[in-house]
């Protein structure tokens, strides 16, 4: 790709083409007065009503509390999951030295 090299004398060159050929213009008030108001318009900013704010904070904490309340009750049964687990390999463990303990040896 070439890049477009313009001296300054061109540059010169066309601004004075251009104020020769271009006169400049003056807008009907109205046209401006439109531009104006959807400038100001599109600038404004959007104001909520105090209600409807309160409203998405409250959404957001009650989905936080649930949320949260869920993550707590998973812990707590995995927890418990392990805890039951370990529970019962101790009992069949214990049981089994007890079997063995209180089996009569076989005479030789």
């Amino acid at each position: 790709m070439t890049k477009n090299k313009v001296s300054k004398k061109g540059i010169l060159e066309l601004e004075a083409l251009l104020d020769h050929y271009l006169r400049p213009v003056n807008p009907r008030p109205e046209f401006v007065s439109q531009l104006q108001q959807r400038l100001f318009d599109s600038t404004r900013p959007v104001v909520r009503i105090n209600g409807e704010k309160y409203l998405d904070y409250g959404f957001i904490v009650v989905a936080s509390l649930i949320g949260s309340a869920l993550v707590i009750m998973t812990g707590v049964r995995a927890l418990l999951t392990v805890m039951s687990a370990l529970g019962i390999l101790h009992f069949v463990k214990s049981r089994s030295n007890d079997e063995q303990i209180s089996s009569p040896s076989p005479a030789v």
